[in-house]
C-alpha cells in the first residue's frame, strides 16, 4: 500500500497570503495571478501547511492506494 495525500483548500476561508507556498518543503502550492495551484502528487504528508495556515483553510487527507504487485504464476 502506498500512501497518497490530497490537499483540500477551503476557498471561502483562504486569503491567499502565500504562507503555504513559502513553508512547503515539496512545493505543493504555487500562487499564480492570485490563484492557488495545488500539486497533490508532490505532497509527502508532513502537514506543515495545515498547521501553519492562519485561516485554517488547508486540510491534508491521507488516502491509501493499492499497488499491484506482479508475481509469476
Amino acid at each position: 500500500m502506498k500512501k497518497k495525500f490530497k490537499i483540500v483548500v477551503k476557498t471561502e476561508l483562504c486569503k491567499r497570503c502565500s504562507i503555504c507556498e513559502y513553508i512547503c518543503p515539496n512545493s505543493v502550492f504555487q500562487m499564480k495571478d492570485s490563484f492557488l495551484e495545488i500539486y497533490d502528487e508532490r505532497c509527502k504528508g508532513c502537514n506543515i501547511c495545515e498547521l501553519i495556515c492562519p485561516d485554517c483553510a488547508i486540510s491534508v487527507i491521507r488516502e491509501e492506494k493499492n499497488e499491484t504487485i506482479y508475481s509469476r504464476k
